[in-house]
């Protein structure tokens, strides 16, 4: 089977959602030729870098508009820049594709654009084509609703509302996956020299992350130090607001993200009191170096974090100082380690192997090639 994997932000971005699609193209190339059309550095044997479109002029003219202007019209018919640059990347991709028509196509991350051109591709070409999204309720429907032949949820609240939503698409919830091996509890350990017990909290700094609520719940803890890492617009809110509580039990940086798993180990709890998230690598990257994690108590973390942590309404300050007080002194042994290994690409990866197979059997195109067509032959016939 013939794969096309298009990425737009890999080798711009590094995020834990941009190295679990690393992990997945490892895993597919073992039993399928892959070609990942990128817009930046990707490890692959067989990568066609076509860069990402950075537009500064528009991104300024895009910035200067009144905010209704934005969301009310550019961003519904998806000329916002990030979308319009995603354009530009699946117009030039559509070149390589042409040349060599895939069995099957996979939009990773680029929006209704991505869906849009699939759309094209499989009119003209008879391509079917997957999209996978990055968890967002909007984003998603804004792609699905283009009828991809089959759309990848990474997040099972966003699945369901998809499937509500939008009766006539195939929908299926898969996870992120994790290459458990890169995140070994014994490695060497991030020298960060502030008072036990240490509350590691990492990402985008955005209202929606609430980090502003770890803040207080360690507050009203009294003792221990949180560390938060991680760039965004709440950044100088955040230093005031962590010095003025915690003082010197506070510290906020930002480290390259090759560099997380040693802040990992040398955490005692990993905690995100974010109102939502798309997936939540973090958390299964902590609970690979065997952290415990304290998270927001929702549908979609009880399934990551299971029983690698403890979930709670971080809006509930003196039921979160508990918890992490609780976590702290809970021995967890192995458990957030053997709960992170639920993810490893050695059982998520079958999983989207299997999707893809079954995308292209639907299609009709080439089924005698692919080994689930041969399993359902050999079931037949016995």
């Amino acid at each position: 089977m013939r794969i096309m994997i298009l990425i737009s932000v890999v080798g711009k971005v590094k995020r834990g959602g941009e190295s679990s699609l690393i992990g997945l193209v490892s895993f597919l190339r073992k039993y399928a030729e892959i070609h990942v059309i990128s817009g930046g550095p990707f490890p692959h044997d067989k990568v066609t870098n076509l860069g990402f479109p950075v537009m500064p002029k528009y991104t300024a003219l895009y910035s200067g508009l009144p905010p209704f202007m934005r969301n009310r019209f550019i961003r519904r018919m998806h000329l916002d820049p990030l979308s319009v640059r995603n354009l530009f990347f699946c117009k030039h991709a559509v070149r390589v594709i042409r040349k060599q028509p895939p069995d099957l196509i996979v939009f990773r991350s680029v929006g209704p654009w991505g869906a849009k051109i699939g759309r094209y591709l499989r009119n003209a070409y008879k391509i079917p084509f997957v999209s996978i999204e990055g968890g967002w309720k909007t984003g998603e429907r804004e792609t699905a609703r283009y009828g991809p032949n089959l759309h990848i949820s990474v997040n099972i609240n966003v699945a369901d509302y998809l499937k509500k939503q939008l009766p006539g698409v195939e929908v299926v919830y898969i996870p992120n996956g994790i290459s458990v091996a890169n995140f070994d509890p014994e490695g060497p350990k991030a020298r960060v020299d502030l008072p036990r017990p240490m509350f590691l909290g990492c990402g985008a700094m955005y209202k929606f992350k609430r980090f502003h609520l770890a803040i207080e719940a360690v507050s009203l803890l009294g003792k221990g130090t949180l560390l938060l890492l991680g760039k965004g617009s709440e950044e100088p809110y955040l230093q005031q607001f962590g010095k003025a509580r915690l003082g010197h039990r506070f510290k906020m940086t930002s480290v390259p993200y090759d560099e997380m798993p040693s802040f990992y180990r040398a955490a005692d709890i990993l905690t995100l009191p974010s109102s939502g998230e798309s997936f939540g690598m973090a958390y299964i990257e902590a609970m690979a170096c065997n952290t415990p994690v304290v998270a927001t108590n929702d549908r979609n973390r009880k399934i990551i974090v299971g029983n690698g942590g403890k979930l709670i309404d971080p809006e509930d300050i003196p039921a979160y100082a508990t918890a992490l007080d609780q976590a702290c002194k809970t021995d967890y042994g192995e458990r957030p380690r053997h709960q992170a290994e639920r993810f490893d690409w050695a059982i998520i990866g079958p999983k989207y192997l299997q999707a893809f197979e079954e995308t292209v059997i639907r299609s009709k195109r080439n089924l005698r090639d692919f080994p689930v067509y041969r399993r359902m032959s050999k079931k037949r016939r016995n």
